[in-house]
């Protein structure tokens, strides 16, 4: 769903959104370690939310709080289906670091919003969603300094994450449509 008023142009910080329930096979411990590998100058330039709820929230809560890079994590909780548009349209970043997923739709919500994806190689849709550099990145999960990197990447150079904004918004006008 689209929200009601898109949100305005901005120039300031990065925005990674993650979109799913907070249980083990999803992933959100290995993105939040991996964040925590980030350096502070990158944090610094980052906000990160997570949208949804399950039972790995409060150890996620807790590893958020941990971070040592000065990165704030926001946890908005479980929200209503309709109610996620604004998330998407408010994000420049998608993380989808399933450990095994047949075909989330998280990724293809993603691409439909034109957000950079990082999108772990385990889900089945990251074949249909993901164009290495294009769309954004296919990570390994368990690999954190690997998604360090690519988040690294994409906050660092401006162009490479407006390329794959615009890719992920053209693959989805291309193939596929609500």
């Amino acid at each position: 769903p689209r929200p009601e008023t898109p949100p305005a142009p901005r120039t300031d910080k990065v925005r990674l959104l993650f979109v799913n329930s907070l249980q083990p096979r999803k992933g959100v411990d290995h993105l939040i370690a991996a964040l925590g590998l980030l350096a502070p100058e990158i944090a610094a330039r980052l906000n990160v939310t997570i949208v949804g709820d399950g039972p790995m929230r409060q150890q996620a809560e807790s590893m958020a709080q941990a971070l040592t890079n000065g990165l704030a994590v926001r946890f908005e909780g479980r929200k209503a289906y309709r109610a996620l548009g604004q998330y998407y349209a408010d994000a420049d970043i998608l993380a989808v670091p399933s450990i095994v997923d047949y075909r989330s739709l998280a990724g293809f919500e993603g691409l439909a919003y034109g957000l950079a994806l990082i999108q772990s190689r385990f889900d089945g849709a990251s074949r249909e969603t993901i164009v290495e550099g294009e769309t954004g990145f296919a990570i390994d999960p368990a690999d954190h300094a690997a998604i360090a990197a690519r988040v690294t990447s994409l906050v660092e150079d401006p162009a490479l994450l407006a390329r794959c904004k615009a890719g992920a918004a053209r693959l989805y006008a291309e193939r596929y449509a609500v």
